[in-house]
């Protein structure tokens, strides 16, 4: 699950079968990639101008990494929602009553 938050947009969500919940961090993920790619792509057009652009750069990916973490931790949430608790096997089990009505 972690490593789909990481390599794909709302890729966490879709994991743990949220598709609507997954668009807008979906899309929020794309822009911020998209963004990502364009100050690359500006700082090999302008070698003069990489310090300037680095600071966006760094901004950017700061932004995404604050994204894709806060996916990850809502998204173990639901995990944890879905599977039960581990059952500790050294405990005795217990016994099942039934009440039969009259």
């Amino acid at each position: 699950m972690i490593a789909r938050s990481i390599f794909l947009p709302g890729g966490g969500y879709f994991y743990t079968d949220h598709p609507l919940i997954a668009i807008i961090p979906a899309a929020v993920e794309l822009f911020l990639i998209a963004d990502i790619l364009l100050v690359v792509l500006a700082g090999s057009a302008a070698p003069n101008r990489i310090p300037d652009l680095l600071a966006g750069l760094l901004l950017l990916a700061l932004f995404w990494g604050l994204e894709t973490a806060v996916t990850i931790l809502h998204c173990r949430r639901y995990v944890r929602d879905f599977i039960p608790e581990k059952r500790d096997p050294t405990r005795s089990p217990q016994p099942v009553t039934t009440k039969m009505s009259m």
